[in-house]
């Protein structure tokens, strides 16, 4: 003998049982839509990560060219520059290098080869209070003198920064009581770059 047990739903129960199939189909579809977004968020990502990747390989050779064509030099001073005499400097070892616009002779000191602005630095540090001297000279005519003294109590340092018209063969000196330098790559030194 078999038993048959049947179920039936009221109008309300049908009514969840719909509800609940709707709800699934929803979830399963902003799920699905999630994913989809997703997957193209990371593409268009490594798109753009491979284009910019691309645009700066493209542009390396360029920038190299124009930094070639910017002409930059810093030298640190020399302790072996004779007393209260034109600085002498080290134009090639630790922080400083020479640009292939400029050119050191321990008698003309700075000799400009290229026409050109640019931004020139000096800095002199002294064990006890000085003067430093920075002159510009041009087919031996004297175009700037400026002087300054380490003024303010515990200033050991004078610091000089300015843009300049150079023009070739231009010639740049610092004096300054030799015997008073702090020597040293942070102490004293001279240098200029092309803006």
């Amino acid at each position: 003998m078999e038993t048959t047990l049947s179920i039936s739903l009221t109008g309300e129960q049908q009514q969840y049982r719909n509800v609940g199939g709707k709800c699934s189909k929803m979830i399963i579809f902003s799920f699905l839509v999630v994913i989809l977004i997703s997957v193209q968020v990371v593409a268009a990502s490594c798109f753009s990560f491979y284009l910019l990747k691309q645009q700066m390989q493209n542009e390396e050779p360029n920038s190299k060219s124009s930094e070639s064509a910017r002409c930059s030099t810093h030298w640190t001073a020399s302790s072996s520059s004779p007393n209260n005499e034109k600085l002498a400097w080290i134009n090639e070892t630790g922080q400083a290098f020479t640009g292939n616009c400029t050119e050191y002779n321990e008698n003309e000191q700075s000799l400009q080869k290229k026409n050109g602005n640019y931004f020139v630095y000096v800095q002199v540090t002294f064990k006890d209070v000085s003067n430093v001297e920075f002159i510009i000279k041009y087919d031996d005519m004297e175009i700037l003198r400026n002087s300054r003294e380490a003024k303010y109590p515990g200033s050991k340092s004078v610091y000089f920064g300015s843009i300049y018209q150079l023009r070739e063969d231009t010639k740049i000196f610092i004096k300054a009581n030799t015997l008073s330098i702090k020597y040293g790559e942070e102490m004293t030194f001279f240098g200029l770059f092309e803006v």
